[in-house]
């Protein structure tokens, strides 16, 4: 009875079917076709600004169209796939624009005429949740839809991805090993056939289209399977409440130094916050039932911890916010830094709205619900700023730059050039030309510098080094009060960057001297975990880089810059082969094992 009603339900869906088959063949030429229009296509040229718009288009509307065929009438499915191409199409050619002349590349191919992995990635992300929004409204056919079909839509559709992703996957595992089963007959016209670009395009997106219809044909088996990935989920929650709380309480009773010295703090917080929003929304899933429709209660336990998400998240979000404000006061503003701040006010519309739902019990929280809907608004404004004109990161962090350079915030040794070149996009170009025509000689001679680079590592090796002065501004002396060896501070006497940059600082700890009367001396960076530098300086003031001594954990480190040491003779002795002296070296290890 069950496999009967399935087939009058796949005949009653054949159409549906047959479309989404069409769609995702016709995705995958095209996607093939674009392609091979893009290759070696010049920068600047019609082909460049037309092609990379309609890849990017051509990989997300087919797929909005195919989630959506037969669930949406099909005059408001085609303006609806039409509005989003529109808003790809522009998106992309202020990709391009934005590139022109930024990354150019030696093999002559793909010259910055491709979209980038960013845009690619940000759309994609943009687009499932703009579609997820806007299905569950034509469902209900109003503006905002009830909370329930908004859960309803959006995971039902990811799990329909993430399932036709698999689907794809597991078909080229099944063709790679066909090919590798004739391979052992040597006829290779099988790996030669999914090998090429005009069937492997195609075939992809055709079994994509395939697993999206299959998946629409038994939503109960979605639901089910959901349910399950649901529930799973929503039992790692207590986990990391207690992580969380646990990691706060001992951030109180240490300091927030530690903190700040990792360099990745607010990452690592957002991360975590990140990680506590998707899990107590695992837990608390479409709300308590209401007026007659289908909820869900948690257990009590996910209850409690799903009540304790509000207060965790507003100082998770304040700590991540106030790093990365001090970041960009002492720094000023780069691309990360502008993604960073869009990523912490989004974080914080969360924390503040999930704080204020107050403690969960079997009626739904509305805070919660709103909170949820509205962030999800949110976050497609955020993105379709951030990739335009309106708020470009690149755009933003080259006017932040160029203050701090023409107020006088950084000096010309310590400006990053280089960055301007390969991180500003066009407007770093903009910005560099016009730092060419400065009264500065020192501003031309670096700006002409970085313009004339091929790469970065090219403009990196062709910047000038710091002075004298600079470098030994850099050190950082320990204990204090003692005076710095002049032939320490020779720039580039190392490949730390306090000898090749200013402003970058290095610890510095005077050893005194070895049997033969030289001073010794190590060095490290300021605040990171970096391997210690070993210098010996010579009786003409000479010194030289003589090795390094690994990696030294956190109290190590802090005894070390106190003081709090002392010096030991080898436990092994040297082998001396002729005038060449070999020492015994410490095994390398990648992470050293700290107490």
């Amino acid at each position: 009875m069950r496999e009967r009603h399935a087939m009058m339900l796949m005949e009653r869906l054949s159409p549906i079917g047959l479309g989404r088959l069409l769609i995702g063949c016709a995705q995958g030429v095209g996607l093939y076709l674009l392609i091979r229009g893009m290759e070696n296509a010049a920068q600047g040229s019609m082909r460049a600004f037309v092609l990379p718009p309609l890849f990017v288009a051509c990989l997300s509307v087919p797929l909005v169209a195919m989630l959506d065929l037969g669930r949406m009438p099909m005059r408001r499915l085609i303006a609806w796939s039409a509005a989003v191409a529109a808003v790809l199409i522009g998106l992309t050619v202020h990709d391009i624009q934005r590139r022109i002349g930024a990354h150019p590349l030696d093999n002559g191919m793909w010259q910055g005429v491709a979209p980038s992995f960013t845009l690619i990635a940000a759309t994609a992300i943009m687009v499932f949740v703009a579609h997820a929004l806007m299905s569950a409204a034509q469902e209900e056919a109003r503006p905002i839809a009830r909370y329930g079909r908004y859960f309803d839509v959006a995971w039902k559709q990811g799990v329909q991805l993430a399932f036709a992703a698999n689907f794809t996957g597991a078909l080229w595992l099944v063709l790679f090993l066909g090919a590798a089963l004739f391979d052992m007959l040597h006829l290779d016209f099988f790996s030669r056939t999914i090998g090429e670009p005009w069937f492997a395009w195609p075939a992809t997106f055709l079994a994509l289209g395939a697993a999206i219809h299959l998946t629409d044909v038994a939503p109960g088996i979605i639901a089910g399977i959901r349910k399950l990935a649901l529930v799973l989920l929503s039992w790692l929650l207590p986990v990391m409440v207690l992580i969380t709380a646990g990691f706060l309480a001992a951030l109180a009773a240490t300091s927030l130094d530690l903190l700040w010295q990792t360099k990745r703090g607010a990452v690592t917080l957002l991360s975590a916050a990140a990680c506590l929003i998707v899990l107590a929304n695992a837990a608390y899933q479409q709300g308590p039932p209401r007026d007659g429709e289908d909820g869900h209660l948690p257990a009590r336990i996910l209850a409690w911890s799903g009540s304790a998400i509000g207060p965790l998240l507003l100082v998770l979000v304040g700590l991540a916010g106030y790093a990365t404000f001090l970041r960009v006061d002492q720094y000023g503003w780069t691309n990360d830094r502008v993604i960073l701040a869009a990523v912490v006010l989004v974080a914080s519309l969360y924390a503040i709205g999930y704080a204020g739902s107050g403690w969960w019990n079997d009626a739904p929280r509305r805070w919660w619900e709103a909170t949820n809907i509205a962030v999800s608004f949110v976050v497609v404004g955020i993105m379709l700023a951030v990739l335009s004109p309106l708020a470009d990161p690149a755009r933003i962090a080259v006017s932040s730059q160029l203050n701090r350079l023409t107020s006088g915030r950084v000096s010309v040794d310590a400006f990053d050039f280089v960055s301007l070149r390969f991180d500003g996009e066009r407007y770093g170009q903009e910005a560099l030309r016009s730092l060419s025509q400065s009264v500065d000689p020192a501003i031309v001679d670096k700006a002409n510098s970085a313009l004339q680079a091929a790469n970065r590592w090219q403009a990196k090796s062709q910047a000038g080094l710091p002075s004298a002065d600079a470098v030994a501004a850099n050190m950082i002396i320990h204990p204090a009060g003692q005076a710095l060896p002049p032939g320490l501070a020779k720039p580039g006497l190392s490949h730390l960057d306090c000898h090749r940059m200013a402003g970058k600082k290095c610890d510095v700890v005077l050893l005194g001297h070895d049997g033969g009367g030289r001073a010794m001396a190590v060095m490290t960076e300021h605040n990171a975990a970096a391997p210690l530098l070993f210098f010996t300086g010579e009786t003409d003031g000479q010194w030289r880089h003589a090795g390094n001594f690994g990696l030294a954990c956190a109290d190590q480190r802090q005894a070390l810059l106190k003081g709090d040491f002392t010096l030991a003779p080898p436990l092994v002795p040297d082998i001396v082969i002729g005038t060449r002296r070999l020492s015994l070296e410490d095994r390398p290890t990648l992470s050293p094992r700290c107490p």
